[in-house]
């Protein structure tokens, strides 16, 4: 794209040149023209660089980004109390994304609007990539617990916030269950899809654990958007 673009960009500044020698009414609606492409081919070399988008939307704005991105979530999910300093700030039940999880999800609007769209970007795109086949149900260890860090029990972990969701097995459409446990050391495509898809993880969330991070690990992925970063893969 970029050795196209620098073509289309010289070819549209000439344009917008011989724009500027009109002072007609035709001459200016052919320079707007000439901004709008320019704008595009802008927006369009931007998408080549940045291959992903990060959701960041907060509080009503999460909640209205998510009802695009999400099949199934209750916003009248009871907001955890105060317990010990656990909280989280814009809570939501998620039932799924493009596909159900194994069971509802208490966790924060935002950690629902990051999976929602590393779905969308990395995991169906990889398993589509590798089985030829779509991801159908993810069966998780949960999101939100008010609890200390397996690292450090005096620190609150990112769960306390509803900001981390642990996932264990990720079932295809055809039923074939791809197991962090039984699968992350063995070789074959349910490995590769295990490793590939921590490793693109860690470019959409500040925290990956996994099988290589610790014992607490050995059977799923760890995923947070909390404000430390590590990626254990």
């Amino acid at each position: 794209m970029q050795g196209r673009s620098a073509g289309v960009l010289s070819h549209i500044k000439e344009q917008l040149q011989d724009c500027s020698a009109h002072v007609t009414q035709s001459g200016i609606l052919c320079r707007l023209v000439g901004a709008i492409s320019l704008v595009l081919v802008l927006s369009a070399c931007s998408s080549d660089t940045n291959s992903h988008i990060i959701p960041r939307e907060r509080g009503s704005a999460c909640l209205v980004s998510l009802s695009y991105h999400a099949s199934a979530f209750d916003t009248a999910a009871k907001k955890p109390g105060m317990k010990t300093g656990c909280s989280v700030e814009t809570p939501v039940s998620l039932s799924g994304t493009q596909v159900p999880l194994s069971r509802p999800a208490l966790m924060d609007c935002t950690l629902a609007l990051r999976f929602s769209a590393f779905e969308a970007a990395s995991i169906q795109p990889l398993a589509r990539e590798i089985f030829h086949q779509e991801v159908q149900v993810y069966h998780h260890y949960g999101a939100y617990a008010c609890r200390g860090r397996s690292s450090n029990r005096k620190r609150l972990s990112e769960h306390s916030y509803g900001k981390a969701l642990d996932i264990g097995v990720f079932e295809l459409r055809d039923g074939t269950r791809i197991s962090v446990a039984k699968d992350w050391n063995n070789a074959g495509k349910k490995t590769e899809f295990l490793r590939k898809l921590s490793q693109s993880a860690c470019k959409w969330f500040s925290v990956v654990l996994t099988p290589n991070s610790d014992r607490d690990h050995h059977d799923h992925l760890h995923l947070d958007i909390g404000p430390w970063k590590k990626c254990g893969t």
